[in-house]
């Protein structure tokens, strides 16, 4: 019994409720003037609610971010392009053979398809696969 003393007064010390804190309280703060349209465009870009999103008013919308210049001038080798090499995988035994493909390749390049460059309201069109020169299949 005796061991049990300290745990019943931290118990009856944990339910005593404080009636003595002080409330502030300031009717203005209270008062409703409309929706905060700036902190709710950020909130909806945080948890990338992107088709909720709506232009703020009286602010500019964002232009869709440039795609990186590339870093080195990329001129034609002059070789004539063998679309022969580029086809669509249509059959499992298609998909088979590019994954053996892909599996074997030293290095890969990857390729979305879609309708937008938004991720949320992109609908996928394809994803195309490279692994060499001359080595590339869509599959849709």
């Amino acid at each position: 019994m005796k061991s049990s003393v300290d745990i019943a007064r931290l118990s009856r010390r944990l339910v005593t409720l404080e009636d003595h804190t002080p409330i502030v309280f300031d009717e203005e703060q209270l008062r409703y003037l409309g929706p905060d349209l700036r902190a709710q465009r950020d909130l909806f870009e945080e948890l990338e609610f992107r088709r909720l999103i709506k232009p703020v008013p009286g602010e500019e919308e964002e232009a869709p971010e440039e795609p990186a210049a590339p870093t080195e001038e990329v001129k034609p080798s002059g070789e004539s392009i063998n679309r022969d090499a580029y086809r669509l995988v249509v059959s499992e035994e298609d998909l088979a053979w590019l994954v053996a493909q892909l599996t074997a390749a030293e290095t890969i390049s990857i390729h979305v398809e879609s309708s937008s460059h938004r991720f949320a309201d992109a609908d996928l069109f394809g994803i195309a696969f490279a692994w060499g020169r001359g080595s590339a299949r869509t599959c849709r």
